[in-house]
């Protein structure tokens, strides 16, 4: 899905040009209320109308690019340009969200956004 947003993106466009197609991103798996073993975590999501650039470069000039902030109970432990990816987590209720940031730092408007809660035993 992320390549197709990408081949229809034209060049020379800017934010405002993707304004009625705007970015999301949708958590796939772990889902919502899942049991999972504390430790290293596997996620996958997906990403649409949004090139994921990694965090640690800079991608002037790039159509709605930046990358995906990784938050575990309100508190960010990653920045990532990946849709599949493994998170550390303690045993407890865990919620973990994953938002959307263009490449300058500024959160995706309206929220481009997705949580599930889980079970980690």
């Amino acid at each position: 899905m992320l390549l197709f947003a990408l081949a229809c993106t034209p060049d020379g466009a800017d934010r405002a040009d993707t304004a009625d197609a705007q970015p999301m991103v949708t958590i796939l798996c772990p889902a919502e209320e899942d049991v999972v073993t504390a430790g290293s975590v596997a996620f996958s999501a997906v990403v649409d109308n949004f090139n994921l650039v990694d965090p640690k470069h800079s991608a002037e000039g790039e159509v709605a690019s930046g990358f995906i902030r990784v938050s575990v109970d309100g508190a960010e432990v990653d920045r990532l340009a990946l849709t599949q990816f493994h998170v550390e987590l303690e045993a407890g209720a865990r919620v973990v969200q994953l938002q959307l940031f263009y490449d300058d730092g500024d959160a995706v408007e309206p929220g481009a956004v997705d949580s599930v809660t889980l079970d980690v035993q």
